[in-house]
């Protein structure tokens, strides 16, 4: 989706449910922040070091700013 959409990994993050998701992330050159509602289980998403964590979809924008987005 980047490169389709010529989006800059710098100015994008990924929100994910799955370790799938912030190695995606990492691979892609881009922050990422981890959701506790979805599939994956918190040790799932802890092992996986997201840059930022949300618990509910609320909360997600905050942890976008605490990025420094």
């Amino acid at each position: 989706l980047l490169s389709t959409e010529g989006v800059a990994p710098d100015k994008s993050v990924m929100i994910g449910d799955r370790r799938h998701d912030i190695e995606a992330a990492k691979v892609n050159g881009t922050q990422s922040i981890g959701v506790s509602y979805g599939y994956g289980s918190d040790e799932e998403l802890s092992a996986a070091a997201p840059d930022g964590y949300a618990a509910t979809p609320a909360d997600i924008t905050a942890a976008i700013d605490l990025l420094g987005r």
